[in-house]
C-alpha cells in the first residue's frame, strides 16, 4: 500500500474478496491490477469486484474500466482500448485477460506515476500513519487490553458502582451528621 495510490485497508478488503473466491494475488498480479485500476482512475476494490462478477458471467462493472464484453458460446470477446481478445468462458481465462491489462502500454505504471502525485503522497502519508499506529498498537497490546477490559467493566456493572458509591455518600452523611 505505500507504493501505491490506494489506501491499506481497502487493499486488504479487495485481497480477501479476491482470496475468498479463489485467487490468490501474488505482489506482481496487485501490481499489474493497481496499475489497471489507476490508469482509468477507479478503486482497486472496484476492480476486485468487477473481476469477481465477470467470473460469473456479469460484466457491468468491466465497463467502468473500459472493457467490453460479448460472449459468443464457450468464448468471449472482450474490448479494451480499441484492442479485442477472445478468450475461453472460465474464471481462469477471465482472470489472466483482466490481468493482462495491466501490462498493456498506457496502463503499465500508471499507478506509480499517481502515486508521486499529491494526491498519491497523502495517500502513502496516510498508510504510513496507518502502519505506524498499528504498529504501537501491536507493541502495546497488553496495556490497552487491559484498559479496554476495564472500562467495559466499568460500563457493564456501573448499576452496582452507582449504588456502592451512593452507600458511601449516605454512610459520610451519617457519619458527619453524627460528628
Amino acid at each position: 500500500a505505500a507504493k501505491t495510490p490506494f489506501q491499506l485497508d481497502a487493499l486488504t478488503s479487495a485481497y480477501i474478496k479476491l482470496v475468498n473466491q479463489g485467487f490468490k494475488p501474488s505482489v506482481e498480479q496487485i501490481r499489474s491490477l493497481g496499475d489497471l485500476a489507476s490508469s482509468t482512475g477507479k478503486q482497486f476494490e472496484q476492480l476486485a469486484e468487477a473481476i469477481l462478477d465477470a467470473q460469473t458471467g456479469e460484466f457491468e462493472r468491466l465497463k467502468e474500466f473500459g472493457v467490453k464484453a460479448a460472449v459468443s458460446g464457450d468464448k468471449i470477446t472482450f474490448a479494451f482500448k480499441n484492442v479485442k481478445t477472445t478468450v475461453d468462458n472460465s474464471a481462469e481465462a477471465i482472470r489472466n485477460y483482466i490481468l493482462s491489462l495491466g501490462q498493456m502500454q498506457g496502463v503499465k505504471g500508471a499507478m506509480d506515476a499517481i502515486s508521486k502525485t499529491l494526491v498519491g503522497q497523502v495517500s502513502n502519508l496516510q498508510d504510513s500513519i496507518t502502519s505506524m499506529f498499528n504498529e504501537i498498537g501491536q507493541k502495546s497490546e497488553g496495556f490497552l487490553s487491559k484498559s479496554i477490559q476495564g472500562t467495559a467493566w466499568l460500563v457493564e456493572n456501573y448499576e452496582k458502582i452507582g449504588k456502592a458509591v451512593g452507600a458511601l455518600i449516605v454512610t459520610y452523611g451519617a457519619y458527619k451528621t453524627a460528628v
